[in-house]
Formats: structure tokens, C-alpha cells, sequence
């Protein structure tokens, strides 16, 4: 049951929704919603930032990057990895790379972000040496990714079995019908789909 309506189905998908990952990096949370933004609130940006940088270079920072270098922002991402787009396929990536330098956009790869400041982030290459960002007006990006949202999830797995041991209990000794989606028991306490 989801707002008020009954769905039944062989197999269900339970879709909570997500959040956006704040990562542990100093001056990230603390100017969280002043001059940085995650990957959901930069998409309520009134105009185009001039530069900006994006803290990750996942998918989901590539697609904030990709938008912002096709309407003009000068992109910078700063990426622990040595290559972006995470467990993509290496040739893909480095495709995607080529094309997104095209548009103008920066990479540091390797690079660990050791903190953010007003209009600049601070990242370390693998040599030990410090980067830092020339932006004068620069909006950093938290766009690490999302992670599902937990209370969500929780309780659609829990409403989830509690229907399941409901049909389970009212079908003790008897068959469970499969259409169900739940494991019972048959009178032998054999389990079943």
C-alpha cells in the first residue's frame, strides 16, 4: 500500500528516493547552502556562475559539469581517482574526458580536497603538492553522489515483511499463492516462493 492505494505485483521495486552526500572535507558542511552547494541545490542556481569547481568526478558531478560547461561556467573537478566516471569502462571514460576538455573544463585527478574556502578549494596532488583553485567567483559543488534515504528504505522493508508475515501466519498449513511475492510454508513446514 502506498497513499492509500493497494499494488500488487510478481516483484516490486521499493524506491525511496536519495540524498545528497555531504563529504567529511573542512569548510564543506560548514558553508553548506552559502557558497557550496550539493548536486540537488545547484540546480536551483538563479544564473550561471562564472567558474566553479566540482568536489568528485562521478557521474553524477559529471552530469553538473557537462550542463554548466555547455551554458559557459568554467569548470574545474577536483577527483581522487586517477580517471573519472568511477567503475565506468576506462575507454569510456577517457572518451568522455576528451570531450568535456573540448568545452573548456579542468581536471585534477588524483587530487585529494583538503578543504574549501571562501571562493577556492584547496587539493593535494599525489607529488604532495598543493592546488588551489584561482576563483574569485567560484561556487564549489559537493557532488559526490546520493545515498538511498535510509528511514525510507526501512520502512518500505518493513512494511514490506509485515505483509509478507501476515500472509504467512494466515496461511499456516496451507499453501501460500506465489502470485503473493512471499516465502510460506506448506503443512510439512516446507518452504516455498
Amino acid at each position: 500500500t502506498a497513499g492509500g492505494q493497494d499494488y500488487e505485483g510478481a516483484k516490486m521495486i521499493i524506491a525511496s528516493g536519495s540524498s545528497a552526500v555531504v563529504p567529511p572535507i573542512p569548510g564543506v558542511k560548514e558553508n553548506l547552502g552559502d557558497f557550496v552547494v550539493t548536486n540537488r541545490e545547484v540546480l536551483e542556481l538563479k544564473e550561471v556562475p562564472k567558474q566553479f569547481v566540482v568536489i568528485g568526478g562521478g557521474v553524477i558531478g559529471l552530469e553538473m559539469v557537462a550542463y554548466y560547461a555547455t551554458v559557459g561556467a568554467k569548470v574545474t573537478v577536483v577527483e581522487m581517482l586517477d580517471h573519472i566516471a568511477g567503475p565506468t569502462d576506462r575507454e569510456i571514460s577517457s572518451m568522455l574526458q576528451k570531450e568535456l576538455e573540448k568545452k573548456g573544463v579542468t581536471f585534477l585527478l588524483s587530487h585529494k580536497c583538503l578543504a574549501v574556502e571562501t571562493g577556492k578549494v584547496i587539493a593535494e596532488a599525489p607529488d604532495g603538492s598543493v592546488a588551489v583553485t584561482d576563483a574569485a567567483q567560484s561556487v564549489p559543488v559537493a557532488a559526490e553522489g546520493s545515498r538511498p534515504t535510509a528511514a525510507e528504505t526501512v520502512r518500505a522493508i518493513s512494511k514490506a515483511i509485515d505483509a509478507c508475515a501476515t500472509m504467512a501466519t494466515r496461511a499456516a498449513g496451507e499453501e501460500v499463492n506465489e502470485d503473493d511475492g512471499c516465502y510460506g510454508a506448506d503443512s510439512e513446514n516446507r518452504g516455498h516462493p
